[in-house]
């Protein structure tokens, strides 16, 4: 049943911690679309789905550590394991770049947007590389 649980959550984390990058990309678009009239109606979304991320991010962190312990344990993992979490480390050094770009975007630096938009595209290309390599190791 504990089992269960952390998977779900594991599961629930990765929707909204895809649901956060994946919106964050629609509303970069809507900001670079509609130009500076929209950035203070818009960022405030982008924002509350950063910080939505940031929780999501956490809780697969948490999650899936403590589903590895309950499960095969560190030593009874593969090494698509492994390459799941070189994607996760970087994805987490990802989301701090992309957190801090964007801050300074929302200041008005043009070069920190154009940061915060390369590393929200880097981003969608890690979240499906990570279930892709969870799929090949725990299948």
């Amino acid at each position: 049943m504990t089992h269960d649980l952390l998977l779900w959550l594991h599961f629930v984390s990765l929707a909204l911690g895809g649901a956060s990058t994946f919106g964050n990309a629609v509303v970069g678009a809507a900001v670079a679309r509609q130009g500076e009239a929209a950035r203070p109606h818009l960022l405030p979304v982008a924002r509350s789905l950063g910080r939505l991320g940031h929780v999501a991010l956490a809780l697969l962190i948490l999650t899936g550590g403590a589903l590895v312990e309950m499960g095969p344990g560190w030593s009874g993992v593969g090494l698509w394991f492994w390459v799941k979490m070189a994607l996760v480390a970087t994805l987490t050094v990802s989301v701090v770049l992309v957190t801090r770009a964007a801050r300074m975007a929302a200041g008005g630096d043009a070069a920190a947007g154009r940061r915060a938009r390369l590393l929200g595209r880097l981003n969608m290309l890690l979240i499906p590389l990570i279930v892709l390599t969870a799929v090949f190791e725990f299948g």
